[in-house]
């Protein structure tokens, strides 16, 4: 039998590489996004705790974006950048209660319409179907279980306290693991488009044994680490020991939640479709240890909440041991993927595509990324990063438009401590150019095609000359 395995095995495998018309088949994609992981907690981008072995060995072999940035510092928003390429004023989910519009047109649509196989596996409440993000794909899985009362009114876009309180306190990693491995083993048939969302790292910190002592096998205190978002021991004055303890417990996370990568990316290996599969991993948001103040995310647009990782690999697309310094804005994700496996973004995909950037050309000229922060303000605050430059624009007024604008030089502030003002440098320079950037994304918005009859319009032409102007739209 081993030898008849043997003599069939490389037939299968030459087999499963063609497409239906007998020629190669586009390959498989692998969206990896891992919930509230700060980029500057993995080992790869300089972190002195081994938290990240798997994940490093994808940057090992792929290129690592050094200056990745998220659409917002909190999940719904900032996933759904990713899997439109709109910033969140542009799609419109930047709140709860927000679903969607059937309208725009998703990663998963235009794989699914290129003959790919789309399925999702994810966990968590803000990752529920109901704001749309199931758009696209043909299975969308989220492994945690739900009943009619963890939503307000039944309305799964609005979750309740109830339901986040106990969906922090979950363990959900391996369950996805699980899932994912029986869909690779079964159901499964390139070309592909997998998408995995992981959730541990969110806030409670409860990493399973022996991720729990790893990074501070000798605590012994008493500290209640539980209920982050409102235990009000968990404070900018807490125990200095206790707080170290605090940020074990998060590295704990990410090691544990690493390991399920791993999981993943062995099953991939396991079936031989790791080198024809382009895996792409980032995070929607960091998270916040009091490096301003606060705690957990949804309330600024420090660098902490908003510089996530990046890493892709496919040795065929991709070049390895590669640390790009371009500025990769998250609504870039999905044209770049397509460009990797030759599928055409729709007319509403304003990102640009860095496909050539990854196989080794310059990157684009003028890559700057753009960030916005709606929930639970009056305003929206806005942040860019420009170079080693990062702005925060905190807005006063709509009618008209007044910022309240201040910048930090990166190289030597990485910690945005010492803000500078707008009228410091070429601070008003850029405020200049944001306000047109809000003004014009106000503008585009407004005409984007909403949903009729199912089917999308294309772009006016003064449509596209705006997000021309923008830099979003390719030339």
């Amino acid at each position: 039998m081993r030898s008849v395995l043997a003599a069939v095995l490389p037939v299968l495998l030459l087999l499963g590489a063609c497409g239906r018309d007998g020629g190669p088949s586009r390959p498989n994609v692998l969206l990896i996004s891992i919930d509230t992981l700060r980029a500057d907690h993995l080992s790869c981008y300089g972190y002195p705790r081994p938290t990240s072995p798997n994940i490093d060995r994808l940057a090992r072999e792929g290129t690592l974006f050094a200056r990745a940035y998220a659409s917002a510092s909190w999940t719904i928003p900032s996933h759904m950048t990713m899997l439109t390429s709109l910033p969140p004023s542009l799609h419109g989910v930047d709140d709860v209660g927000k679903t969607l519009d059937p309208a725009r047109v998703t990663l998963a649509e235009r794989l699914r319409e290129a003959g790919y196989q789309t399925v999702a596996f994810v966990s968590g409440p803000t990752m529920h179907a109901a704001f749309g993000f199931d758009q696209g794909f043909e299975r969308y899985v989220n492994t945690t279980a739900f009943a009619a009362d963890d939503f307000t009114h039944g309305d799964a876009t609005r979750p309740t306290a109830a339901i986040r309180q106990r969906s922090h306190q979950d363990v959900t990693g391996p369950v996805v693991a699980e899932r994912v491995e029986s869909w690779i083993d079964g159901d499964a048939r390139p070309p592909f488009f997998l998408f995995v969302h992981l959730w541990d790292p969110h806030y409670d910190y409860i990493p399973p044994p022996p991720y729990d002592t790893r990074f501070d096998p000798t605590w012994k205190g008493d500290f209640d680490f539980s209920n982050v978002e409102f235990n009000q021991a968990i404070a900018p004055d807490m125990p200095a020991r206790a707080f170290r303890h605090l940020v074990a417990l998060y590295d704990g996370e990410i090691a544990s939640t690493d390991a399920v990568v791993g999981r993943i990316v062995a099953g991939l290996e396991q079936r031989g479709w790791l080198d024809g599969t382009l895996i792409a991993l980032t995070a929607d948001h960091g998270e916040e240890f009091f490096d301003h103040g606060s705690k957990g995310h949804m309330s600024t647009l420090f660098e902490e909440v908003l510089h996530v990782p990046l890493v892709f690999r496919l040795p065929s697309a991709v070049r390895a041991g590669r640390r790009s310094e371009a500025i990769f804005g998250s609504v870039h994700l999905m044209p770049t993927i397509l460009g990797v496996v030759g599928v055409t973004p729709g007319p509403e995909a304003v990102g640009k595509d860095l496909s050539a950037h990854l196989a080794g050309d310059d990157p684009p000229p003028g890559l700057w990324a753009f960030a916005e922060l709606s929930l639970r303000r009056r305003f929206p605050l806005y942040a860019a990063r420009v170079g080693d430059r990062k702005y925060l624009a905190e807005v006063t007024a709509t009618d008209p438009l007044a910022l309240n604008l201040s910048w930090f030089g990166l190289s030597g502030d990485p910690e945005e401590q010492h803000p500078r003002p707008a009228g410091d440098d070429d601070g008003q320079a850029f405020e200049d150019r944001l306000r047109a950037h809000v003004a014009e994304l106000a503008a585009v918005r407004a005409a984007l095609p909403r949903a009729k009859d199912g089917a999308v319009a294309e772009l006016s032409e003064e449509t596209k000359r705006q997000l021309r102007a923008l830099g979003y739209v390719r030339d």
